[in-house]
């Protein structure tokens, strides 16, 4: 079985959309934003806030 999510508009990847995920997350249009990234995803290795995940 199939079930369409129409409040779902997009979906992108940080590995290869980073500037389009910035440019997104700052837009105001933009009233929710979620992030499937669990706490097995992340890894604090330092660096800026605007570095690209790759």
């Amino acid at each position: 079985m199939k079930c369409i999510n129409a409040s779902i508009s997009r979906v992108l990847s940080a590995h290869d959309s980073w500037e389009e995920i910035l440019t997104t997350a700052t837009s105001p249009l933009i009233s929710i934003l979620i992030s499937n990234t669990t706490e097995a995803g992340l890894l604090e290795l330092g660096g800026a806030i605007d570095d690209s995940p790759r």
